[in-house]
């Protein structure tokens, strides 16, 4: 037996209960066939929206799949080369700051 979903079984206990609330009301026979109707109508017209919003979410699921496994390489380049640059850029800086301090260590010791 297959297993029920959430959403299932919910929209299922929602049918059944309209149906028990219909069938234990004081109402003729015909108003109770009009009130059954219009409640099972409801819970398909339901069903379809909850089954469409579900399509829909996979689709848009999917296309977000794909449209990461072709940015995320990219920007793992371009993370890459930033890094690199940042790098380079500041060697020239680093190596500035370490004469710098040996010569105030040098200064220092000749005080």
């Amino acid at each position: 037996m297959k297993k029920m979903g959430f959403f299932s079984s919910l929209l299922l206990g929602a049918a059944t209960g309209a149906c028990a609330g219909c069938l234990y009301a004081k109402k003729t026979g015909y108003d109770l066939r009009k009130t059954m109707a219009s409640s099972l109508q409801q819970t398909a017209q339901s069903v379809e929206e909850i089954t469409h919003d579900v399509v829909h979410l996979k689709n848009a699921v999917q296309n977000l799949a794909v449209t990461a496994q072709s940015i995320v390489p990219q920007v793992k380049a371009d993370m890459q080369n930033m890094q690199q640059q940042a790098q380079f850029q500041m060697k020239p800086r680093i190596e500035q700051i370490k004469e710098s301090v040996q010569k105030l260590e040098n200064d220092l010791s000749k005080n």
